[in-house]
């Protein structure tokens, strides 16, 4: 447990860095961006609500973006039944009628 904390805390620490860059230069290039996307779905993911919030207002990555199984993340915090997190998306325009390939 112990390790996975030290993990986490190391995997945070950089990506607040290459946030703060990308923030800094007001623009990124398509490997940033898809590094962002993936720390943001990270995020949703692990129901880090004050990271997806900060990605957010930094306008940095689609609010409908999908992770590799095609959900979104407004999709991601109804299966975690994370409402807070499923509100806040919405204040940012996530689609709520958004469909996958199965419907």
């Amino acid at each position: 447990k112990k390790m996975r904390k030290q993990l986490e805390i190391k995997f945070s620490s950089k990506n607040n860095k290459l946030i703060e860059k990308a923030v800094e230069k007001q623009s990124m290039d398509k490997n940033q961006e898809k590094k962002i996307t993936t720390i943001f779905l990270y995020y949703v993911k692990n129901q880090n609500h004050k990271k997806v919030k900060k990605i957010l207002q930094q306008n940095h990555v689609k609010v409908d973006t999908v992770d590799e199984n095609g959900r979104t993340p407004l999709y991601i915090a109804c299966e975690q039944k994370n409402w807070i997190m499923a509100e806040e998306l919405i204040k940012y325009n996530a689609k709520v009628d958004f469909t996958d390939e199965n419907g």
